[in-house]
């Protein structure tokens, strides 16, 4: 059967290839924790009018329904089972792209954080995305030149981390001690690094970034950023996956016994924060690192916006700061 797919996937492709029919790919790839649930379900709100204007969209839905199972495997995984789901997930989804193109579809918009790799990794490794080449290199391999575009969205370092705990905590990881908060700070990983990954796997492909504290609860806005200000979509102001409050997780970790992490979370609902102010005086200078290189880099296709008021002006290319 695979070898079937892979024969019909090499037929159709060689006829795209001719000119026949042609789709650009736009993979929104993240990060966790800056609004990409509310992203995604606000373009599956709106997946009727996209449609009307040959835009296919696709998010977890159909990335974790199977679409995906070989491709989002941990980058260790190199037994046997997941290279023949690797295979499979390539066959299927090289019909699946043919068949768009073939039905008028101009543009297909696939989002899905984990193509970055999970947070559970990332507070398990203390490291912001490790091994992220060779999880990027499987999409590279998937969609070739159809790829036109990267999509990544970026938040301050205390609250990205705070976050990602907050979120983690009530499915089982334990409340962080001093020395895990320590090994945050000093990790050596920056969104720098990251978007420079990104860019050596992807070599010719543009990469839009946005800053997620300037264009929270707006998708429609990052909509545009994504496509390079192509395009709108309904507004929709609701927020989904939120990260539990400091009341909720001192609940939690007191109904499991841990009165001790309980004890280091400030009472109220407020947003948890277990960083001093020390840490979070050092993840923000790293961060302003971050947002100074995004300002200024050479690299043209790297394209930065922060602001929203940035995105009218946007024509057929994003217009963000950085540009050479």
């Amino acid at each position: 059967m695979f070898f079937l797919i892979a024969f019909i996937a090499g037929r159709l492709a060689s006829i795209a290839q001719r000119g026949l029919w042609l789709l650009e790919v736009i993979l929104h790839i993240g990060a966790h924790r800056t609004g990409t649930t509310s992203l995604q379900r606000a373009l599956q709100q709106n997946q009727h009018n996209l449609k009307k204007n040959g835009v296919a969209f696709w998010g977890p839905r159909q990335t974790r329904g199977g679409r995906f199972s070989g491709l989002l495997r941990a980058t260790d995984a190199d037994d046997a089972e997941t290279k023949r789901l690797i295979g499979r997930n390539r066959g299927v989804i090289s019909l699946e792209c043919d068949r768009l193109a073939k039905q008028g579809t101009r543009r297909l918009i696939v989002s899905e954080e984990n193509i970055l790799g999970s947070m559970r990794h990332n507070l398990r490794t203390s490291l912001l995305y490790p091994g992220l080449p060779t999880r990027l290199a499987r999409f590279a391999d998937l969609f070739g030149s159809k790829l036109t575009r990267v999509g990544l969205s970026i938040r301050p370092y205390d609250r990205y981390w705070a976050s990602a705990l907050a979120f983690t905590m009530p499915m089982g990881v334990p409340a962080p001690v001093e020395g895990d908060l320590d090994r945050l700070v000093t990790q050596p990983r920056s969104w720098r690094q990251v978007i420079s990954d990104v860019a050596r796997v992807f070599p010719g492909v543009e990469i839009a970034v946005w800053d997620f504290e300037r264009l929270i609860g707006r998708p429609q806005a990052q909509y545009r950023v994504l496509t390079g200000g192509n395009g709108r979509i309904q507004p929709s102001d609701a927020h989904h996956n939120a990260s539990a409050p400091r009341e909720a997780l001192r609940e939690l970790l007191l109904a499991r016994g841990d009165a001790d992490g309980a004890r280091a979370i400030a009472p109220g609902s407020g947003r948890y924060m277990p960083f001093k102010a020390h840490h979070i005086d050092a993840l923000n200078a790293r961060y302003l690192e971050d947002l100074a290189w995004l300002r200024t880099t050479s690299a043209a296709r790297v394209n930065f916006v922060e602001e929203a008021s940035e995105l009218p002006a946007f024509a057929t290319r994003i217009a963000g700061r950085g540009r050479t």
